[in-house]
Parts: structure tokens; sequence; C-alpha cells
């Protein structure tokens, strides 16, 4: 378990980073960009394609959870047309795709007052990957500690302690 292990080490961080990003560049590239909204370390997988010549087996890593990706944008001028039993059942969809608070993006988190008006669109994978890179690093949550509000108001800050290990900067 990562968290147990205090994080991983850069090498592989940036190994399975190098993966995830061409697999997030791919939904986000498609003519109606998708939106994965669920990217966490956990929806990382692993898979070893075994090499004729004896080698080690080759590594890949995917992601996992697709079905949860939607091309859907969800914009604040769209939000204030909706009648108001519509507007909280759209928060509701919403809160239930990124149910850890630690890695909700801060356009979900309110969108019916949507302070600041941001569209909810491919960037919520963006943040949720820097999400995931901080705990695959340290082996803990970014904004573990950290209320919606404080997230959807950026009122946060990095410890002093939870600086880039020297390896990964150099």
């Amino acid at each position: 378990e990562i968290a147990e292990l205090g994080g991983l080490a850069e090498g592989e961080v940036l190994e399975i980073l190098a993966h995830v990003t061409k697999g997030l560049t791919a939904l986000h590239s498609q003519e109606k960009p998708l939106q994965h909204r669920g990217h966490r370390p956990n929806n990382n997988l692993l898979r070893l394609d075994q090499t004729a010549d004896g080698q080690p087996p080759r590594q890949t890593w995917k992601l996992a959870n697709l079905p949860g990706c939607t091309a859907e944008l969800t914009g604040p001028e769209e939000v204030r047309k909706l009648p108001e039993a519509d507007a909280k059942e759209l928060q509701k969809d919403l809160t239930a795709a990124f149910p850890e608070t630690a890695v909700q993006p801060p356009e979900a988190v309110d969108i019916i007052r949507n302070e600041p008006e941001e569209l909810v669109d491919e960037k919520v994978d963006i943040w949720m990957l820097g999400c995931s890179l901080f705990f695959m690093l340290f082996g803990k949550q970014a904004f573990a500690h950290v209320s919606p509000e404080g997230i959807q108001k950026a009122n946060f800050f990095v410890r002093p302690d939870r600086v880039v290990k020297k390896d990964l900067a150099t």
C-alpha cells in the first residue's frame, strides 16, 4: 500500500505518470473531449506483457474506471437555467463522481453557487492527476484536511514538510 510506504520511488511515479498521461491525452483529444472524472491512484492498473526473449515482463500502466467518462460539460450559465431541483440533482451527480473531498476539483464543489465561475470540463482530470501524483510521491492526500469550501476558494497551502523529493527535482 502506497500510504504505508510513505510514497513510491520517483522513477516508478514518473513511469506511471508517463503512461497515465497518454491515456488522459487520448481521452482529451477526442473530437468531443472526454473527462475521466475518476482518476485516482487505485484506478491505475498494471499490465504485464510477457516478452519472448526471457526478459522481465514489460510493464504498462492503464487507466481504469472508464465507464465513468463523460463528454458532458457543466457550465455556470447552463446551471442557472435549470430548475432548482434539476440543479441539485446535477450537483448530487458531480458529488458522486468525486466522492473524496481530497481529490474533488474546485469547480465541482458547488456548481449552483459556482464561485469562481468555472466550466466543469476535462481540466478536472488534470486536478485529479495532480492529487494522484502527490499521493504517489508522499503516501498522503494533499488536501485530506481541507474542506470543500477551502478547495473551492483555493484557501489551502502545502506544508513545508511536503516538498518535492530531491531526486525528482533534479
